[in-house]
């Protein structure tokens, strides 16, 4: 009687966290056990730190079988940047067990909205005000990787301005 084994031990690949649900993940997976009748009928499942973000099909196999890995929910780079979890493929008979790594990296995308420091910014300026001089400071918060990043710009725009 012969263990399932799978077509590779470790699977690796990154994907954007803007993945849609129900999206297949580029991985060639396959798995097979040499057995032949009921014996080489196998589960195939995976087990780890959230591998419930991910659905694998199909899940009960005999004999044979390209495995798919897709997107169960969406994904948030900010929340979870990685995952990492093992796939396997059971026999009943309790040593007989394929094993396989599976290691998934987002990559991260420009999905959060800044947040301003005010909703409005209300300026007087002379009329006489040099062109280049800072008239005012506007600050926002992005956030990626759970770290917030704080960003500052200031400029008058225009190189002259002319009153009829």
């Amino acid at each position: 009687d012969n263990a399932p084994e799978f077509n590779s031990s470790e699977y690796s690949v990154a994907i954007t966290e803007l993945a849609q649900v129900g999206f297949a993940l580029p991985l060639f997976i396959q798995v097979v056990d040499k057995d032949e009748g009921l014996n080489s009928m196998f589960e195939v499942y995976l087990v780890g730190n959230n591998s419930h973000h991910f659905i694998i099909s199909p899940t009960s196999i005999q004999g044979k079988a390209d495995i798919r890995i897709r997107v169960a929910i969406p994904l948030d780079y900010e929340t979870v940047d990685r995952y990492d979890f093992d796939l396997f493929a059971n026999e009943s008979v309790p040593d007989h067990v394929g094993y396989a790594k599976v290691k998934i990296t987002l990559i991260n995308e420009n999905d959060n909205r800044p947040i301003f420091s005010q909703p409005l910014y209300n300026i007087s300026l002379y009329e006489n005000v040099t062109v280049g001089t800072s008239v005012l400071t506007v600050l926002w918060e992005k956030f990626f990787c759970s770290n917030s990043s704080r960003f500052s710009s200031a400029q008058l725009v225009g190189s002259s301005w002319n009153q009829s």
